[in-house]
């Protein structure tokens, strides 16, 4: 897929990041679309769109920090600061909550458009507007639902003559779950879960700068005496600096004031050094030994207690997703990932290909079940949904 046109000649070359689809390419675009869509649709899904500007407030409530280097935002003559969409799923379940639709029955929806991402290279792309499809299923949480977005993302894929893809496939539920039961502040907890990649590859040497981070920016300390409170003042400013991007610009998906609140109220201390040593130590040594292992190559009742049922659980998703016609996926566990959204709070799965050593994302998706109450609905409800890029894969097919 051309990308960046070299012509001397040309006075304004095509932008670094956008992509012309010649008509043999647009062809094979819309066959695609066009499949997977059918497909969508006789599982039950039902199409729709959303606009290409939203207000930049939804999708940093969204993902946080780890959308906002890459939107594509401007203020409009009125002062209403916009961006152009990156990502469907906040613009479908605003949707939903203006036509009060949720919680009322659920919903199995489609789309299928063009996105933007400036900065996208998290993503498995180096293309800044590039074809998303689709869905999502709001309103079912059990192991049927996970399993069949899985299968229906698996399928999508199908209609295109690919190697093996491999499922990198973990639960960011059950590691927040493990930190939660550690009695430890929210603080602590969105700091260790922006740095769980670091955590999950000891062998690479960051385990300590993790632990002399976190002493530095005074989430922890080495001394004897851990009652001192933190003060609102001092978890403002350690706020700050978790969300300005000295670290990972992981604040999830509540705002400063949001954290703060609640750190204040559950009168938060500090945690002892060592201590939080054994604790990640712990996270350490069961996400290394599950690492990048098949589902069906772990034995559950030989894991750490603390996440037994979550490798049964995706012992039993991966099961009922069943086989793929006309692909042979290959499933990876990996607890640790962090692809840069904040908002999953269960099962979470990128799609990738491996070509000439280099690991390509393609897609991905997982479960978002506090979502929707973040972004303005009076309560919480189960959503799961996957998306694939399309440009990227027809990208890999072609060359």
């Amino acid at each position: 897929m051309k990308t960046q046109k070299t012509n001397p000649m040309l006075n304004t070359p095509i932008l670094s990041g956008m992509s012309d689809t010649n008509p043999k390419l647009f062809r094979i675009k819309k066959i695609a679309t066009s499949k997977i869509s059918e497909l969508l649709y006789n599982n039950g899904y039902e199409p729709v769109d959303s606009p290409i500007l939203e207000p930049t407030e939804l999708y940093v409530k969204k993902s946080g920090g780890d959308i906002s280097d890459k939107l594509y935002s401007f203020s409009e003559p009125g002062g209403t600061k916009v961006s152009l969409r990156p990502e469907f799923t906040s613009s479908i379940i605003r949707s939903l909550i203006e036509d009060n639709e949720i919680p009322i029955k659920p919903h199995k929806l489609q789309y299928c458009g063009p996105v933007f991402r400036y900065n996208n290279s998290l993503f498995g792309t180096e293309l800044k507007q590039f074809t998303q499809q689709g869905c999502e299923l709001i309103g079912e949480s059990n192991s049927d639902s996970d399993a069949e977005i899985i299968r229906l993302a698996l399928q999508s894929l199908s209609q295109f003559q690919l190697n093996t893809p491999i499922v990198t496939i973990g639960n960011i539920g059950s590691i927040r779950d493990y930190l939660f039961k550690q009695n430890i502040g929210e603080a602590l907890i969105e700091f260790t879960l922006s740095n769980i990649g670091k955590i999950g590859s000891a062998e690479s040497g960051d385990f300590d700068e993790v632990i002399k981070k976190a002493e530095s920016i005074g989430l922890i300390t080495d001394e004897t005496n851990t009652d001192e409170e933190f003060t609102e003042t001092s978890i403002n400013n350690l706020l700050q600096i978790i969300v300005s991007g000295t670290l990972s610009n992981n604040s999830g998906r509540r705002t400063i004031e949001q954290i703060t609140t609640r750190l204040i109220k559950k009168k938060t201390s500090l945690m002892n050094t060592n201590t939080y040593k054994e604790m990640i130590q712990t996270l350490a040594d069961f996400l290394l030994s599950v690492s990048t292992k098949s589902p069906e190559e772990i034995n559950p009742k030989n894991a750490n207690p603390e996440f037994r049922d979550s490798l049964e659980y995706m012992q039993e998703v991966v099961s009922k997703v069943g086989i793929i016609k006309n692909l042979s996926p290959k499933y990876q566990i990996q607890f640790e990932k962090n692809r840069g959204f904040t908002y999953y709070t269960g099962i979470l799965f990128d799609l990738e290909i491996h070509k000439n050593g280099d690991k390509i994302i393609i897609g991905g998706g997982g479960r978002y079940d506090n979502l929707i109450r973040s972004l303005g609905a009076n309560t919480d409800c189960p959503a799961i949904g996957f998306a694939i890029n399309i440009d990227e894969v027809i990208n890999h097919i072609q060359n």
